[in-house]
């Protein structure tokens, strides 16, 4: 009702944006902070499991459910699983 009455009074309420800040870089600008959010969304969309076959993801899941040695660091291990190149073969 309020706002309808400020309307009808002509009184129009002014939108601010509060400053987004990322990466210690602020954005205050509605076209960078809506750019930036899509982008965001973008990337998650992208790396989400549904975009991945069924193949990939069990493999995926197979792979975090092994526990990582970061003991040895700052000389891994060559040996464990997660130090070799990742190929098509294992995936499939």
């Amino acid at each position: 009702m309020w706002s309808d009455i400020r309307k009808l009074a002509g009184v129009r309420q002014k939108f601010t944006f509060r400053p987004f800040v990322h990466q210690n870089q602020v954005y205050k600008s509605p076209p960078e902070i809506s750019e930036l959010l899509v982008l965001a969304n973008t990337y998650a969309k992208i790396l989400a499991n549904i975009n991945s076959d069924s193949t990939f993801i069990d493999y995926k899941l197979l792979s975090e459910s092994i526990p990582l040695d970061f003991s040895a660091y700052p000389f891994p291990d060559p040996d464990l699983p997660y130090n070799h190149p990742i190929t098509e073969q294992e995936v499939k």
